[in-house]
């Protein structure tokens, strides 16, 4: 992730959200971050808003959803 917005920045490409998907959760539990891929997540995100830069975690799963 880290790499990702180094790169949009070094190309001058306007960012103004990173997205956080089910890769930084612990075992896919919603709410979690995995301590293993992702333990300095917290103190990144800080970084990034200390940037202007909002960081928005998707949600999907089956509990979340409802059907009509």
């Amino acid at each position: 992730m880290q790499a990702a917005v180094n790169r949009t920045a070094k190309y001058g490409i306007p960012h103004d959200v990173q997205y956080g998907d089910i890769d930084i959760m612990e075992k896919a539990l919603d709410f979690t971050i995995s301590k293993a891929n992702f333990s300095g997540l917290p103190e990144y995100v800080k970084s990034l808003k200390e940037k202007g830069i909002k960081f928005l975690t998707i949600l999907v799963s089956k509990c979340l959803v409802s059907t009509f």
